[in-house]
């Protein structure tokens, strides 16, 4: 059981073979035991065999196109994605200003109603001699928006 060993075109000796399974972990059941030559011996091995006349494989000696590839960032996923929103929302950037400037135009107007609606509220009830915090002076005004809701409420 161990990891598989890459043979090129230059067949490798039993011998180099069984070193080099046994230079791996090997997986027995569900755990793992550890190389039986450690790396230290493995490289004196190497060198031994080579002497001999034995081929030796170039390294890296284990099949690294079985590992898995990084998961990558979320950012770098979605790169391309952000890209073509990105061109997408330049090509419709001046009805998208467009849009947001009548949006706020109608907004400011809308504001400036109301406040022009509030000083002449204020000025009836100065007019009138009502204290604007009393909530009868506003419930007289019609401006409390409490009463406004009960009266909805009941009827």
């Amino acid at each position: 059981m161990g990891t598989k060993v890459i043979l090129q075109s230059q067949e490798v000796h039993p011998e180099v073979q069984e070193i080099l399974l046994k230079s791996k972990p090997q997986k027995v059941g569900r755990n793992w035991h550890k190389p039986k030559i450690s790396a230290r011996r493995l490289a004196v091995l190497r060198k031994q065999s080579i002497a001999q006349g034995y081929y030796w494989p170039d390294k890296p000696m284990v099949d690294r196109g079985l590992d898995r590839l990084p998961k990558g960032h979320k950012y770098e996923k979605r790169k391309q994605e952000r890209l073509a929103q990105v061109e997408e929302n330049m090509k419709n950037m001046g009805r998208i200003i467009e849009d947001y400037r009548n949006r706020m135009h109608e907004l400011r107007a809308k504001r400036r109603e109301e406040k022009q609606q509030a000083k002449l509220k204020a000025l009836e009830a100065q007019r009138l001699g009502f204290n604007l915090k009393d909530p009868r002076a506003l419930q007289m005004l019609g401006g409390d928006k409490k009463s406004k809701r009960q009266r909805q409420k009941k009827t």
